[in-house]
């Protein structure tokens, strides 16, 4: 039986770990074979020879998306926290996966400014995914969340779940 892949984007601070974090808490509770990927982690342990053109953003994304695809496909579910600027990555784990939920934390930038972790917001912003590199917008996401503030991670790790329970139904 497939895993399940929790594919969770967004632009940096969107709280993306923050979020991830607390749904791997909750279906450790109930079962032990679930990982969690974040970007940030990946990066340093499977692309590590990779830099940050376009192309070589997109040959991460890929890796990331077909280690996530390795693990569903041995019935593990997998969270994966990343920014990932490119649907044809979206697209390819959506045809590819036979149980994906693609969560789009969509934040405003004047939020993200305010919130500045990894000083990203200040410095070199022309590499700043979002700012001077160009992020292509989910476009069949399965939830869209305005992270604003308006709501808690625990509330949106609520949300995912029961998305969860209807695409494992």
């Amino acid at each position: 039986m497939a895993g399940l892949v929790f594919w969770i984007t967004g632009l940096s601070g969107a709280g993306k770990t923050t979020v991830g974090k607390l749904l791997y808490e909750r279906i450790r509770e109930k079962k032990e074979n679930v990982v969690l990927l974040d970007g940030d982690a990946l990066r340093n342990s499977i692309a590590m020879d990779l830099g940050y053109t376009n192309e070589d953003r997109h040959q991460s994304a890929v890796r990331n998306i077909r280690l996530c695809k390795l693990l569903a496909d041995q019935g593990i579910d997998v969270i994966c926290c990343t920014i990932c600027m490119f649907e044809d990555i979206r697209q390819w784990s959506r045809k590819n996966n036979k149980k994906y939920i693609e969560v789009y934390l969509k934040v405003p930038m004047e939020t993200l400014r305010s919130r500045n972790q990894k000083n990203l917001y200040e410095e070199a912003q022309d590499e700043v995914v979002g700012i001077g590199v160009g992020m292509e917008e989910p476009q069949s996401p399965d939830m869209v969340v305005i992270n604003d503030g308006t709501k808690t991670p625990k509330s949106i790790v609520e949300d995912i779940l029961k998305l969860a329970e209807r695409v494992n139904a």
